[in-house]
């Protein structure tokens, strides 16, 4: 078993970062972005932030002071705060069910980041030059037909990201967050700045923050309910396990509004960058999951210096998407090397492969399932196919249910004076708004989430 001091941050300035690099991970670009374009633009996009900072960052802070008070991984923090807090033995539950949601995410994370390391190659080999609308939505389809080509870049993503994870939380984890997020920042900025001089940029914004109330249905606010929990990772215990590894001189509450702004500008950055080009050269910004896969390809190719930028983006994307794997493992390896006495590489090893097996769901819900529906007896459910099935369960029940359940903790089963010592706000009345936010408002916000979409 590893000794839970072996698994610290060196500094708090990388555990922000490696905090930050896991909430802006590729679904802060791709499914905001589609998210957004498919739910009326401004109305979603607003729905979003009020979610992200009233109802995530909150949830998002008790998770953090869960996870340092616990110091171990989901499963056996449950443990420790049942001998030291007294709390049920049936709270170890919420651990396994949050592992298990992870598990069940990466499997088709993992599948959707492969794309960025295949678009990376066609765009090395220049292929998107002068490419048309329509060629690029070929391509994307051709891609999307292909289980090789799927399973291939796949197997390279979790390869990639395991072999970091296998080299433990300092050298590997900080080492490749440290660096992989602020190459993207960097790229995404100057195509943000290119967009604003050369594209339509009044009339994406227009669409990205002049909400349309009359579009905002109870679909609009789960989905973003939903994307905010989903994009910040709380309730799965992925940040209970970054909070694990906290020394006690961090600022919780800073780290935790860094973490929450971070994402929330990036949404908004990436959303003005490829919703110009989109409606530049004729595309809809409601095309679906397939709409930053099919818009950048075309601006790509008409670009002044599109090759060198197609190239450095897609391959910073696929680093994006490597941020939020790396913790999203590192987070399963916790619990195995808690409850296990093999070795962090044999436990990646084991994991990555079995994460590969169950993601074939995935890549095969794309062409020869997509019109396979297991639960065709189920109401929600009937035409939904393996990924979509999976999505559904993890994105909308699983992660929800365990926001509720983090700050159920937090705010009832844990003390009052254990967990004020932890968050350790300087002001009281900020402590006091908190509280009774995730006392009452987060949970009855992300019950009404849950319950629409069961």
């Amino acid at each position: 078993m590893t000794v839970a001091g072996e698994r610290k941050w060196s500094s708090e300035l990388l555990f922000i970062a490696v905090s930050i690099g896991t909430a802006i991970g590729i679904n802060t670009v791709w499914r905001f972005t589609y998210l957004a374009g498919e739910n009326g633009g401004g109305a979603f996009v607003l729905i979003f932030l009020l979610a992200q900072f009233l109802i995530a960052v909150p949830a998002l802070i008790a998770e953090y002071a869960i996870g340092r008070m616990g110091a171990a991984s989901a499963v056996q923090t449950m443990d420790r705060l049942r001998q030291s807090q007294s709390i049920s033995v049936n709270w170890r539950r919420f651990g396994i069910m949050g592992t298990l949601a992870v598990f069940l995410i990466l499997s088709f994370y993992c599948v959707i980041a492969g794309w960025t390391f295949d678009y990376f190659v066609q765009a090395l080999m220049g292929k998107f030059q002068n490419i048309s609308i329509e060629q690029s939505s070929a391509g994307f389809d051709s891609l999307m037909a292909s289980p090789a080509r799927l399973i291939l870049f796949q197997a390279i993503f979790i390869a990639a990201a395991g072999y970091f994870v296998a080299r433990g939380v300092n050298k590997g984890v900080e080492a490749a967050l440290g660096w992989m997020t602020s190459g993207l920042l960097v790229i995404l900025f100057l195509l943000f700045l290119y967009v604003v001089i050369e594209s339509e940029f009044l009339a994406a914004a227009k669409f990205m923050f002049l909400p349309d109330l009359s579009k905002v249905t109870l679909h609009t606010v789960t989905v973003a309910f939903g994307h905010a929990f989903f994009s910040l990772g709380v309730g799965v215990g992925v940040m209970l396990t970054l909070g694990a590894y906290m020394s006690k001189s961090y600022s919780i509450g800073k780290a935790s509004m860094v973490v929450g702004g971070a994402n929330a500008i990036v949404s908004i950055v990436a959303g003005l960058t490829i919703f110009p080009i989109t409606i530049q050269y004729g595309l809809s910004p409601a095309e679906g999951p397939g709409l930053l896969f099919k818009s950048l390809p075309v601006a790509f190719g008409q670009m002044t210096g599109g090759y060198l930028f197609a190239t450095l983006f897609f391959l910073l994307l696929g680093f994006a998407g490597l941020t939020s794997a790396i913790t999203l493992i590192e987070s399963i390896i916790a619990v195995l090397e808690d409850f296990t006495r093999y070795s962090r590489k044999v436990l990646v090893l084991a994991t990555c492969f079995a994460i590969w097996v169950v993601g074939l769901l995935t890549v095969f819900s794309f062409n020869i399932w997509q019109d396979f529906h297991p639960l065709s007896g189920a109401p929600i459910l009937t035409s939904a196919n393996p990924f979509q099935i999976i999505d559904y369960v993890a994105s909308n029940i699983m992660m929800p249910l365990g926001g509720i359940l983090i700050c159920i903790l937090a705010a009832w089963a844990l003390t009052p004076h254990s967990i004020r010592e932890e968050v350790n706000f300087k002001s009281p009345a900020i402590h006091s708004v908190w509280f009774f936010t995730i006392r009452f408002i987060v949970p009855l916000a992300v019950l009404f989430l849950f319950i629409a979409n069961i």
